[in-house]
């Protein structure tokens, strides 16, 4: 029986889907209202579908962004295609405190994870017309 729905598994691919991550993006309009959100699970830079009546292609380039290694143990790092700009970066625990909160700017900005309880982590990026969140998860 386990070998079955071990077989059954790897068969429909699931393993790999495991693996992605999901992401949550918000446009805003000038007034700072949000305008649209986007919920899309696996890797942004893979162009194969479509998501919600939109090219994953163009999503890739709303993304942008990427954060390794998870799980982490001493540092995670957020690498963005595009230049951030004084953008608010902020950690929450699952219990919804503010582990860390911070202002950041360029293209790589490497986060001292060695510090947190291990556990799982929400991480939210927001610029002046988006707002991006991811999960990451930090052992010891």
């Amino acid at each position: 029986m386990r070998t079955l729905l071990l077989s059954t598994f790897l068969l429909l691919g699931l393993a790999t889907v495991a693996q992605d991550h999901c992401w949550i993006k918000y446009s805003y309009d000038a007034a700072g209202n949000r305008i649209k959100r986007y919920w899309w699970c696996g890797d942004p830079t893979i162009l194969e579908h479509e998501v919600d009546g939109e090219p994953k292609s163009d999503m890739a380039k709303d993304f942008g962004f990427r954060v390794f290694p998870n799980p982490a143990k001493e540092n995670l790092q957020l690498s963005s295609e595009n230049e951030l700009s004084d953008a608010e970066l902020e950690i929450v625990d699952l219990q919804g405190r503010s582990v860390l909160s911070q202002r950041v700017s360029g293209t790589r900005v490497d986060i001292d994870v060695s510090r947190f309880s291990a556990g799982l982590y929400s991480l939210r990026l927001r610029t002046d017309q988006d707002e991006y969140s991811t999960t990451f998860s930090v052992t010891h």
